[in-house]
């Protein structure tokens, strides 16, 4: 019996030696497990932080290789830039492949890019119910229904830049304007005041753009200002106008600073600050450029080339100028930049350039600039054209003269008498007087043009037929070239529906813990 039990004893023992020895091993085991885990973890975390200071730095092609690897060794936030970065490149079948493996698990932002891409053609689901229908699963986890419709009115005002038709944008406008989008109220004024797809209503129009602006849209305020600043469906305010073109160039808006330098041109300088108006409006016209408003880098090349239009440093920065301006696509720029080409003068020549951007400005609806690219193959002089287009371009930004209405938005006012504006003007070929209208059209009054300089200084101070209109003695050569300036007049800044290159712009991702830069470096590097 004793030796039974000391048998079992030492059995006993082995046992529990080799329990000790075996939990040993798995807490081994599992501690290496944890550590390569640990470590593998830490890696890939490593690997999208240095993705993220490569995005911060301009170095995409690096981010995008880097962000590839993490994903790939499975980290969440990597797919989620990876789908950020190429939808914001502009790759979109890249994006999509990214977004769509990340939709997989609810990841509010890549189906918000895959209804972006539905806008823009790509996926399987195209068109803004698609879009629509993708924007309501990115939000449909949220608990809250408040900061469900939050996240909801931001993507659809994300989205409205991106809308390829018309019915595809008033689609979106109208489901942002259920759910109280401001951006909506603002595109739907827009759509009102210009008729753009709907029945022009402009004391509409002003209702919804002042819904926009009480909601803290800074485009909203521009768009009331030039709407009182001309009398669009509002009795004309000239004083509220300038108060609120100031408040919106104050934040920022290049349109308002824009109509501000305009007005400042025009307006009597200051008899004892020689040529304070014209500094004013060069600053302007400099904060308009600097935010990338290409009618004001056309206006600067404009003003510097003609003050100074011998000296050779000057003839350089105006075709710089010029150039930034066709780069923004502004159609005054792009000519003028096309005219200096042609001449060689402040820029190397290149003939065959020059027609090709006219060419491109007059398929793009330019009647100016299939004018010059005819007269040029028919060998009329291109530094004569150059010459006579600026002179009258500055002419018209002093104000000393116009040829038609300046505002953009304008042209369809002008032409349409139903409307019985708060205030018009316009001169045709061979007329002497300018008809204002106050009121309605039972109220409308004939003045001379005198007349209408002396009820507001900031009007052009000579009406004149481009026809029989002279630069230095000389006819225009071309007198359609009193239209190469588009934006002369102050403006609202609306614009009719065109088809925007703009790529999507979704949020960025949450910054993984863990990144020290800064996450805004991030927002804008692309």
């Amino acid at each position: 019996m004793s030796r039974l039990t000391k048998l079992m004893g030492r059995r006993g023992r082995s046992y529990s030696l080799l329990t000790v020895l075996g939990l040993a091993v798995t807490v081994s085991l599992g501690c290496v497990l944890y550590g390569a885990v640990s470590y593998f973890e830490e890696v890939r975390e490593k690997t999208t932080l240095n993705a993220l200071d490569a995005i911060a730095s301009g170095d995409l092609p690096r981010a995008a290789v880097l962000l590839r690897k993490a994903s790939e060794d499975g980290d969440p936030a990597a797919i989620e830039y990876l789908t950020w970065l190429e939808a914001r490149r502009g790759n979109y079948a890249r994006a999509l492949e990214y977004a769509r493996s990340c939709s997989l698990n609810g990841s509010r932002l890549c189906l918000e890019v895959m209804g972006d891409l539905a806008l823009l053609g790509f996926g399987d689901a195209q068109g803004s119910k698609a879009a629509l229908s993708f924007f309501e699963q990115a939000v449909a986890s949220e608990k809250s229904g408040e900061m469900r419709q939050a996240f909801y009115r931001d993507m659809l005002e994300r989205a409205l830049p991106l809308c390829r038709d018309l019915p595809s944008r008033l689609a979106l406008v109208r489901e942002g304007l259920r759910v109280g989008a401001p951006r909506a109220r603002l595109a739907m004024g827009d759509i009102l005041f210009l008729g753009d797809g709907l029945t022009r209503n402009p004391i509409e129009a002003v209702d919804m753009w002042q819904a926009a602006r009480e909601s803290g849209v800074n485009a909203a305020t521009t768009r009331l200002a030039g709407a009182y600043w001309h009398g669009y469906g509002v009795n004309k305010d000239e004083k509220l106008a300038l108060s609120l073109y100031r408040e919106a160039a104050d934040h920022g808006d290049p349109v308002a600073c824009y109509s501000l330098a305009l007005i400042a041109l025009r307006d009597i300088p200051d008899p004892r600050i020689p040529d304070s108006h014209y500094r004013e409006a060069l600053e302007l016209f400099d904060r308009a450029a600097a935010a990338q408003y290409g009618p004001a880098s056309s206006a600067l090349g404009i003003l510097s080339f003609t003050a100074h239009p011998d000296d050779p440093t000057v003839q350089t920065a105006a075709a710089q100028w010029f150039n930034s301006a066709y780069k923004l696509m502004d159609s005054t720029g792009s000519i003028l930049y096309a005219l200096m080409l042609a001449t060689g003068i402040g820029v190397a020549a290149d003939k065959e350039r020059a027609f090709t951007i006219l060419y491109d400005e007059a398929q793009n609806g330019s009647d100016v600039a299939g004018d010059l690219l005819n007269a040029l193959s028919h060998g009329d002089d291109p530094q004569i054209l150059l010459h006579q287009t600026l002179a009258v371009c500055r002419q018209i930004l002093m104000g000393e003269v116009f040829f038609r209405e300046g505002a953009a938005e304008a042209a369809a006012y002008y032409a349409d008498e139903s409307l019985n504006l708060a205030y018009q003007y316009g001169v045709g070929a061979g007329e002497s007087k300018v008809t204002v209208r106050t009121g309605t059209a039972d109220g409308s009054q004939v003045m001379s043009h005198e007349e209408v300089v002396a009820a507001t200084r900031r009007l052009p101070q000579r009406v004149v037929n481009p026809r029989t209109y002279r630069v230095d003695g000389q006819y225009l050569l071309l007198p359609s070239i009193g239209g190469v300036i588009v934006q002369s007049a102050p403006s609202t800044g609306a614009r009719m529906f065109e088809v925007s290159s703009q790529p999507p712009r979704p949020p960025l991702p949450p910054v993984p813990p863990g990144y020290t830069g800064d996450p805004l470096k991030i927002e804008y590097a692309i």
